[in-house]
């Protein structure tokens, strides 16, 4: 009873994806701790399959939160990320408490398809201006009885 139990734990299981900024206000020595502290609400209702520590990044637009009862608007932040596997109310469990985190300047909970947790190999072209140039071929004129000599020389030692 108790292996089927477990089954029926694993199939409700799905994967989700967390991401988060934290507030640029963070002392670096303390990131690690903050990042902890979400990676322990997540492991306590869930399993983690990979993540990311967080690193600072300049956010596109400035982001306005209400902190110690003052408006402070942000450009810069903290983004890190976890993917898990959790249940429904495991996943709204960490939502909610992420939420609550006064360190937690934004984030956003996501539900992933098995499908999109393997990245797509592609290839991203160059733009032309990035290509290197290849340097202009000189054109000699071609001496056949040359390029014959070297031929033998090359079979001659491959025997």
């Amino acid at each position: 009873m108790e292996k089927q139990d477990r089954e029926n734990e694993e199939q409700e299981m799905g994967h989700f994806e967390l991401g988060y900024l934290l507030l640029p206000a963070i002392v670096e020595e303390n990131l690690a701790l903050e990042a902890a502290a979400i990676r322990e609400v997540i492991e306590g209702n869930g399993v983690i399959v990979s993540g990311a520590a967080p690193i600072e990044k300049h956010l596109a637009y400035k982001i306005v939160k209400r902190a110690g009862g003052k408006y402070m608007r942000f450009v810069k932040a903290y983004f890190g990320h976890f993917i898990f596997r959790a249940t429904v109310d495991g996943m709204t469990e960490i939502g909610e408490t992420i939420k609550k985190n006064d360190h937690v300047l934004r984030s956003l909970l996501i539900k992933r398809t098995r499908e999109s947790l393997i990245a797509p190999i592609r290839r991203i072209p160059r733009a032309p201006e990035m290509r290197p140039k290849r340097a202009a071929e000189k054109s000699a004129p071609i001496n056949e009885a040359e390029i014959d000599k070297e031929i033998e020389k090359m079979v001659a030692a491959a025997e």
